[in-house]
């Protein structure tokens, strides 16, 4: 079992990956047009992932997870 992240660490990780995506819709026609790019999904699954990880970081570890 991991020891979770300090949520500085958390939260640079998000900005990361959202400025990785920014960088690639500004030089991606595909993502620009809204004709769909893989690549841009892809970053957005990761920047997804990386604000559920902070979210999961910052609600401490075995915290009950609220309802759906």
């Amino acid at each position: 079992m991991s020891l979770p992240l300090p949520a500085s660490h958390l939260d640079q990780q998000v900005q990361e990956a959202y400025e990785a995506y920014l960088r690639h819709v500004d030089d991606c026609a595909g993502c620009q047009g809204e004709a769909g790019c893989c690549e841009g999904a892809r970053l957005r699954q990761e920047q997804r992932a990386a604000q559920r990880a902070c979210l999961r970081g910052s609600a401490g570890e075995g915290a009950a997870s609220p309802p759906r």
